[in-house]
């Protein structure tokens, strides 16, 4: 690192040589080391890397908020304009938080509390820092922030509670305390985790506005590289607690210079390419503390080639060519290796729809599941006075699943993915409707055993559906045992089918990484030798390298052993993946279907349309060309939709027919590609702009384009 600016330029941050030790029983452990950057004002610095990177710890150190007191800085500084914070108090700090820097969690559920109301908690943050103002000044100036933050009717919204605010509002809520003093700095730590794409891409554009505005540097924590790419400037990434590579952002996604970066890079799935397997970085990542000697990258690392230098020596972070820094002892062999690597067998990725496409079109003759005509109804309370409504979550959803094929269901958080999921299921009855599995009708919770063993779940969250009180073995062994056919020998075989070894099956599910745990909640599946698996975000929850593992893993027991898959996600980059057929839902409706390729590459829908648009890619600037169609608001009220096309609230291409009919799911061409739809054109048309996919994105300094 340079030595210390001047005051002319200083940055607005300065970490330097910041070490985080861990006082154990055992000893002292240490979880960051010798972390360095610096952060412009006006600028934003993206921090990305797997779980247990030091990302977070790095980001709460800043802040002064350590999460135990066995957890200290014992070394180096913290700069902010000048002002070094490690050597501030207590009280100090507590001045600083909300008025110089402030914090944007990622959870804006459990940040809020739920029995204050969201202006009040806005207004708190405004009177620790200004305790003379008035009250009518006061609310004035939170109800101007919620509509700086795009919150709809905020005089109104001011008295309302956390829970009567949607996901995307209570984030927008998050942001409006976190900039209501005008702070220097922003600390974002995963902002968009939580949300969908078209959510997400609201919220972006809504910082990107305040920021605009205040002129405020952000430090944005997340693990999404696409996001990274679309709105970082500079760009850190870290694993073990180091930071082992710090660039532009044109320059880390043009020519990265480490291999963890590279291995990141291409296990990232992508909407519009798709590949016969994911690349994985191997292995799994360190424990926190426990990082090996000598670079802390090296035993995952394939360009090492068994060179003892890596396992020696921790490599010094070297400034290439125009301020990029990487740590690595070869540098100069990093892109040679990276192009030699994407040519291997297996790492092929190719544009959909375009030339080269070689992938086997499966055929869909020897169908499994069935299901026409589906309706799932709930009568829920009214809000106000006598009575219940009917909440129309499932609205006539028909579809075929075929032996050894994979649908993608996609669409928004509360569109009725994992209700159509649990109906199949048996554990919601469904309202009317036909489910057929292998030519036999199912009747809701009335079951045969054999018909419940041929059809599993993965659920998306490994940490809830597998109790902790248990060992792998038992686990696995309990649907074996409930169905009156263990034996020890089959828990041994779908421990081994998943990657992992019999010899681990008397540990417990917490001793296992986030990827492991998953493997095993997809061995306890398929103990009973099952004929559909319905997978319910089973890889969300996971970090992109390890990701790319359970992927594989799924494909290759479906080439194996036969397996048709339903796979519910809201990511349309894994969708494009894992599936064969796609269904996009919208409100109980499926609005989209077709083939992989139709649906992805000539999309006709236009929630398909916005959906794409949203993904964030992991590309430099200058290659994007695309128009971002930003959806305005949030999903209606599924008790009272609206009439006609259920999305028409939220359509660029709305017109009054859309409001008096309901579109049917009607066939385009001769491939099944069908739409619900009155205007299906693959181009945007709206106020004479080109097609949807030819113009160039708007630059970061403007506010993204809005339909």
């Amino acid at each position: 690192m340079s030595p210390s600016p001047t005051a002319a330029t200083r940055p607005v941050l300065s970490v330097r040589n910041l070490i985080i030790d861990h006082l154990t029983e055992y000893g002292i452990e240490r979880i960051v080391d010798n972390v360095s950057f610096d952060l412009p004002a006006g600028s934003v610095l993206g921090i990305v890397g797997e779980s247990g990177s030091g990302k977070t710890l790095t980001m709460l150190a800043v802040l002064g908020l350590m999460p135990s007191s066995r957890i200290r800085v014992t070394g180096g500084e913290i700069l902010l304009e000048g002002q070094d914070l490690l050597k501030l108090s207590a009280s100090e700090l507590r001045e600083l938080r909300g008025r110089r820097l402030a914090m944007i969690f990622q959870d804006p559920m459990t940040s809020l509390n739920p029995v204050i109301s969201v202006g009040k908690q806005i207004g708190e943050i405004i009177q620790i820092h200004r305790p003379g103002i008035a009250k009518t000044e006061l609310r004035e100036r939170v109800v101007d922030l919620l509509a700086l933050v795009g919150i709809p009717d905020p005089g109104r919204r001011f008295r309302q509670f956390p829970h009567e605010f949607s996901g995307g509002m209570r984030q927008r809520a998050m942001i409006a305390m976190a900039v209501a003093n005008e702070p220097t700095l922003l600390i974002a730590d995963e902002p968009t985790t939580a949300l969908d794409v078209t959510i997400q891409a609201q919220v972006m554009e809504v910082l990107a506005a305040v920021r605009a505005r205040t002129g405020a540097a952000m430090m944005l924590v997340t693990h999404d590289l696409g996001l990274i790419a679309e709105t970082a400037d500079h760009v850190g990434v870290m694993y073990g607690g180091r930071m082992l590579e710090f660039a532009s952002a044109d320059a880390l996604f043009t020519q990265p210079l480490h291999p963890y970066t590279v291995g990141l890079l291409r296990s990232l799935p992508r909407p519009d390419t798709e590949s016969s397997d994911l690349y994985s970085i191997a292995g799994q990542p360190p424990a926190v503390g426990a990082y090996p000697s000598g670079c802390v990258f090296h035993p995952r690392c394939s360009l090492r080639r068994d060179r003892a230098l890596c396992c020696e020596e921790e490599p010094e972070r070297r400034t290439i060519g125009a301020a990029h820094e990487s740590a690595c002892h070869f540098i100069d062999e990093v892109q040679g290796w990276s192009t030699e690597a994407a040519s291997e067998p297996g790492s092929q990725a190719v544009r959909g729809g375009r030339e080269g496409m070689t992938a086997a079109v499966p055929t869909y003759e020897d169908d499994l599941l069935m299901v026409d005509g589906l309706h799932t109804y709930f009568r829920v309370p009214r809000a106000r006075g006598w009575g219940k409504d009917v909440l129309k979550a499932v609205n006539g959803v028909s579809f075929t699943l075929a032996r050894g094929t994979t649908l993608g269901l996609v669409g928004e958080s509360g569109c009725g993915k994992s209700t159509l999921g649990r109906t199949l299921l048996g554990l919601i009855d469904g309202t009317a409707g036909i489910i057929m599995l292998k030519g036999h009708t199912l009747e809701g919770a009335r079951r045969t055993a054999e018909q419940r063993r041929a059809m599993q779940v993965v659920f998306q969250d490994p940490y809830a559906s597998l109790d902790p009180r248990l060992t792998v073995h038992e686990v696995i062994a309990e649907p074996l045992r409930i169905n009156g056919c263990y034996r020890r020998e089959r828990v041994d075989e779908v421990i081994e089918s998943v990657g992992l070894s019999p010899a681990l099956a008397m540990r417990r599910p917490t001793d296992f990484s986030g990827g492991q745990r998953q493997r095993i909640a997809v061995a306890r599946a398929l103990a009973l030798e099952p004929e559909v698996l319905i997978l319910d975000e089973a890889v969300s929850a996971l970090d992109m390298s390890i990701q790319a593992q359970v992927l594989n893993l799924l494909k290759s027991l479906q080439q194996r052993l036969g397996l048709a898959y339903l796979f519910i996600s809201h990511n349309i980059s894994v969708i494009r993946q894992v599936s064969d057929q796609i269904a996009v839902m919208y409100l109980g409706h499926i609005v989209e279907f077709g083939d992989r390729r139709k649906v992805l590459d000539s999309p006709r829908h236009p929630y398909t349309q916005s959906l794409l648009s949203a993904v964030p890619r992991p590309e430099p600037r200058g290659r994007r060309h695309r128009v971002r169609i930003i959806l305005e608001g949030d999903l209606p009220n599924p008790i009272a939709p609206p009439s006609g096309c259920v999305f028409r609230t939220r359509c660029f291409k709305a017109r009054d027919v859309c409001a008096t009919r309901v579109p049917e799911l009607e066939p385009l061409d001769a491939t099944d590609h069908r739409t619900a739809c009155f205007f299906p054109e693959t181009e945007v048309h709206t106020e004479g702009r080109p097609s949807w996919e030819s113009q160039p994105a708007p630059r970061d300094s403007a506010p993204p384009q809005t339909l």
